[in-house]
């Protein structure tokens, strides 16, 4: 998941929807209006409850990354 302030200064709207691209598990891209760079801090509600949301649909599912880029390998089963 891809939560995103579009007054965010640091990352602008083709970065922040090309992300899809780099991610193999479960992604939504949400778009929060006159939010800044830090969601978390300026919205946290509407952040909570995306972030909830996303958990209760796909909150069992493994990611896996490919260890050759660097990327740790996440399993919520162990």
């Amino acid at each position: 998941m891809f939560v995103w302030g579009n007054q965010d200064a640091t990352v602008g709207r083709m970065a922040a929807e090309n992300t899809a691209d780099f991610v193999t598990g479960p992604y939504r891209f949400a778009e929060l209006g006159g939010i800044n760079h830090f969601v978390t801090d300026e919205a946290p509600g509407a952040f909570t409850g995306l972030l909830l949301a996303h958990l209760a649909e796909h909150g069992g599912t493994t990611a896996r990354q490919p260890a050759s880029k660097g990327w740790a390998i996440l399993d919520s089963n162990q």
